[in-house]
């Protein structure tokens, strides 16, 4: 307790300091996922710094997944700011940080990734570069099943092989997107596409295949009215529709389409295709003036995108004078951050070193206390098996003395009955004394009646019929204190066999008990059983056999009774029964099977109630144990 006082001041003042280490590495993964969310919700994103701290989190922490989540938000924060150089290098990042030898790899994400840095190369007009990171794109989103992402790729591609001026690849990509856009989502998403090679066809001088998806994109896009008007920002239409009629010698509705361009169509750029298409239509009508006049034009047009394409490479240079900027002070940013991080290695490594201290103070303190309860909780354990014992050794012994009461009462019981047959036996010679007396009164009358013969004749006859009753009488009385006098007999010698059996017995079942356990005392095995309960030890199996092996020897009646009961049994609790024979307590059989006195005491309810059916305690099964005959 003195230990952990003394280190509980120290850990209380770097508490604040181990929390300073920085967010765990759950919330940097709910900050990456909120940006994520932002940019899912298209929401602009032009503060680089928590990006920046993510990215170089997870560098060092974080798996190849959540590397390249990380650095694909900072490219995502760099593009929205106009950085495209540095949104370049953050994808570049994102693509190496990619683990594709995993099974876990995220596909859909890397797809994205490849996605956005062929934007990025797009814009820049690298088209090489562009078709070489959408092919990655495009595999990675087969990969992950993202069809829609795949597709996407596929049709974009056309755009760069339009600016390269490559019309057969436009063709031959064109028609394995639509085949591919027809077959997952139907004609009408694909017919949205039909504008892209239209005219490369003409170049090539495919007008009827041109004239084909230009229906298809008429009547299944949905993108007209019902007046066969396109939809705003659409216009470009109107211009490919009048070059077609224009190669057909269509003129009138090539002048029809042309104009509509240039009805339509209000930017810089529709302006000057409407123009364009217009001049090169009455040029080829023969109509020099009114070519000559939407020729002008269009080269005003022209001057006019010219001059925001140069607005657009000024903004691109000045972006990439940016970026270089932007390196320097990261540099420098990043040497202090190292600086940093050196620093607080250094205090993260002391702070640890001391909480290990304390935490090793406090584990072995509470060791010593855990080994202390545990002390007491075995005392504790030995007291109740104490008392237990104590209260089994009064319920034998009240019941030993109900049992002798028992006997004295049946003996009495025995001893009152032979006094009645003794009384009964006096009533008996009572009243044959009496009958005597009366035959012989009966006697005397009779001879003086002989005297009166002739006139107590017919007397004397019924006298002697009298005598003779009651000589039978006597007889009967006689025949029946006979029978009583044997029944008697009888009883007197049940009670003499009784009483000699029950000594008999007692003392065959002490002598017996005194040999088997002079025996038990001195087998070589019963001193070397003793010798481990003195030291505490568990017996093993080979301990147990030679147990079995002497019971079976010295007691064959009780093993007997135990192997016929061994199916009810599991191993443990027939070990119990062997034990608490041989006169063992509670606590000493829980140490020589290694288990807990609880157990034992448990065990030993489950034996009682199985073998005799009756409920008590260890102490009870002990004692019918013992009552079984050897």
């Amino acid at each position: 307790m003195t230990i952990f006082r003394r280190l509980l001041l120290p850990l209380s003042l770097l508490l604040p300091l181990l929390c300073a280490c920085g967010p765990s590495h759950r919330e940097r993964l709910q900050q990456l996922e909120t940006l994520e969310a932002r940019n899912s919700a298209d929401s602009l994103m032009t503060d680089d710094s928590l990006a920046t701290v993510l990215a170089e989190f997870f560098d060092d922490h974080g798996t190849p997944n959540e590397r390249m989540r990380a650095h694909y938000i900072l490219g995502r924060t760099y593009a929205d700011r106009g950085e495209a150089p540095a949104a370049l290098e953050a994808y570049l990042d994102a693509a190496a940080s990619a683990d594709t030898t995993a099974a876990d790899c995220d596909w859909a994400k890397l797809s994205r990734v490849y996605g956005q840095m062929s934007a990025v190369l797009y814009d820049q007009n690298l088209m090489q570069d562009y078709l070489s990171a959408s092919d990655k794109s495009i595999s990675s989103a087969w990969l992950a099943r993202d069809t829609i992402q795949a597709l996407n790729g596929m049709a974009y591609k056309i755009g760069a092989y339009i600016f390269l001026e490559q019309d057969s690849l436009v063709v031959k990509a064109f028609d394995e997107v639509y085949a591919a856009i027809s077959n997952y989502f139907g004609p009408q998403s694909a017919a949205c596409y039909c504008t892209l090679p239209v005219k490369s066809l003409l170049k090539l001088g495919e007008t009827d295949k041109a004239m084909h998806y230009l229906d298809i994109y008429r009547y299944e896009s949905g993108y007209f009215d019902s007046l066969g008007n396109i939809e705003a920002g659409r216009e470009v239409y109107y211009t490919l529709r009048g070059l077609l009629y224009t190669d057909i010698h269509l003129y009138d509705s090539a002048e029809y389409y042309f104009r509509k361009e240039l009805f339509y169509g209000q930017d810089v750029e529709n302006q000057s295709m409407g123009a364009n298409g217009l001049s090169k239509l009455f040029l080829r009508m023969q109509h020099p003036d009114s070519a000559a006049k939407y020729a002008i034009y269009a080269y005003e047009m022209n001057d006019s995108a010219t001059a925001r394409a140069a607005t657009e490479i000024v903004e691109r240079t000045k972006a990439q004078y940016d970026y270089s900027r932007h390196q320097l002070k990261a540099h420098q940013e990043y040497v202090r951050a190292e600086r940093h991080k050196e620093e607080n290695r250094l205090l993260c490594v002391v702070i640890i070193a001391l909480a290990v201290l304390g935490v090793y103070a406090v584990r072995v303190w509470r060791k010593k206390r855990e080994s202390a309860k545990e002390e007491l909780s075995r005392k504790e354990e030995k007291l109740k098996v104490l008392l237990m014992d104590l209260q089994s050794h009064e319920t034998v012994e009240r019941e030993l003395k109900e049992r002798i009461a028992s006997l004295g009462t049946i003996i009495a019981n025995q001893q009152a009955s032979a006094e009645r047959y003794r009384k009964n036996e006096e009533k008996l010679h009572e009243l044959i004394h009496a009958g005597e007396e009366s035959i012989r009164a009966k006697d005397i009358e009779l001879s003086v009646l002989k005297c009166h013969e002739e006139d107590w004749e017919r007397l004397s006859h019924e006298k002697s019929e009298e005598a003779a009753k009651n000589l039978s009488v006597m007889d009967s009385l006689r025949g029946e204190l006979a029978q009583l006098h044997e029944e008697m007999s009888l009883k007197e010698q049940q009670i003499s066999k009784l009483n000699e059996e029950i000594a008999r017995t007692g003392i065959a079942r002490r002598d017996e008990n005194e040999r088997t356990e002079r025996e038990l005392k001195e087998s070589q095995y019963y001193k070397s059983f003793k010798s481990i309960i003195a030291k505490g030890g568990s017996l093993t199996k080979s301990d147990f056999d030679r147990l079995d092996s002497m019971t079976k020897s010295l007691l064959p009646s009780f093993y007997q009774f135990l192997s016929s009961k061994r199916h009810a049994l599991n191993t443990t609790q027939y070990r119990i029964c062997l034990l608490l024979r041989f006169h063992l307590d509670i606590g000493q059989v829980a140490n020589l099977l290694n288990v807990s006195p609880s157990y034992v005491s448990k065990a030993s309810k489950e034996i009682l109630l199985k073998f005799f059916g009756e409920q008590g305690n260890g102490l009870l099964l002990k004692k019918r144990l013992s009552e079984i005959p050897e």
